[in-house]
């Protein structure tokens, strides 16, 4: 979409301000493990986002990670403009 998410949000006057995020892991069905070429035993990392503003949700993004292959990092507040710490 032109502009992406953000700006058909604002066009309708929905401006994120905010959001929760859910992580599980789980065994990925066979036509995941077969989308992600992964092997037996090896789990998802399921990220599920819900964006709110003042008047409540306005957005929902599933995203889904390999276990094996994936590290996620997160900054709240004042760390998130810090660099991440390599490990």
């Amino acid at each position: 979409m032109p502009g992406g998410d953000e700006t058909a949000l604002a066009a309708i006057d929905r401006t994120e301000t905010g959001g929760v995020d859910h992580l599980v892991a789980r065994m990925p069905g066979p036509a995941e493990a077969a989308w992600f070429e992964i092997g037996p035993g090896v789990p998802l990392l399921v990220q599920t986002r819900v964006s709110s503003d003042r008047r409540g949700p306005v957005r929902v993004i599933e995203t889904r990670y390999a276990a094996d292959r994936c590290r996620l990092l997160y900054g709240l507040g004042e760390a998130a403009g810090r660099p991440p710490v390599p490990r």
